[in-house]
């Protein structure tokens, strides 16, 4: 345009500003153990000691003080598309969804139950994954995907269910806390400290009484002996 017409001038602005004073950060955050901040770590351990809550504290400190010690909370935002850590609480809902009557009523899991499991399985997962994402549906991109991914692994799994010998199953305790409490020597104290943990599924094959742990993610053989 400015070539067409003479009219038309161009110009290339560029703002700077001038720092005029600096001052110096420190990088690391750091909370110190005072009474309260001890206190409040003394009550954590009475209250119980999640492997979720360790794993938390190894992978950062700081975070786990902001979140089981200061009580800090994360916003709960609303998610269009399923998350990779809300996928594995998909799949727990929909199996505990399935599993749920046969704790409630003494009756063993049986192959025709699991094939009627089988026929449900789209629309629990798809019922399930709404509710995971408060609203969304999975009918299109990464949902769609996730959604499909979800309904093969139940099915493989539902699948080999049905043709084991661990039917009849017995399903006694389903998301169920198991704990102990230890006495921990600390200094001069000696603190009660309860270990706690949730089993997604207690269960009865046979003569063999099982605790389940559902992994969604890869699990190597070595990570379970």
């Amino acid at each position: 345009l400015a070539m067409r017409n003479p009219n038309i001038r161009l110009r290339d602005l560029t703002a700077a500003v001038e720092q005029q004073q600096t001052r110096k950060y420190d990088e690391d955050i750091r909370i110190e153990k005072d009474q309260q901040t001890l206190e409040q770590l003394k009550l954590e351990l009475r209250k119980g000691l999640y492997p979720s809550h360790l794993n938390m504290y190894i992978n950062c400190s700081l975070q786990y003080y902001f979140s089981r010690i200061a009580k800090i909370q994360e916003i709960d935002e609303v998610e269009e598309q399923l998350g990779t850590d809300k996928f594995g609480t998909l799949v727990h809902q929909v199996l505990e969804d399935f599993f749920k009557p046969f704790a409630e009523s003494g009756k063993p899991v049986e192959a025709q139950d699991v094939a009627q499991m089988q026929q449900q399985l789209p629309g629990q997962v798809r019922k399930e994954f709404i509710t995971a994402t408060r609203g969304a549906t999975p009918d299109r991109g990464m949902n769609y995907l996730l959604f499909k991914v979800a309904v093969e692994v139940l099915e493989k799994y539902l699948n080999g269910l049905k043709e084991s010998k661990e039917l009849p199953l017995f399903i006694l305790r389903l998301e169920d806390t198991l704990s102990a409490t230890l006495p921990v020597q600390i200094g001069d104290e000696e603190i009660i400290v309860r270990i706690a943990g949730k089993a997604d599924r207690i269960d009865l094959t046979g003569n063999e009484l099982r605790v389940i742990d559902y992994k969604t993610g890869k699990v190597e053989r070595s990570q379970l002996v």
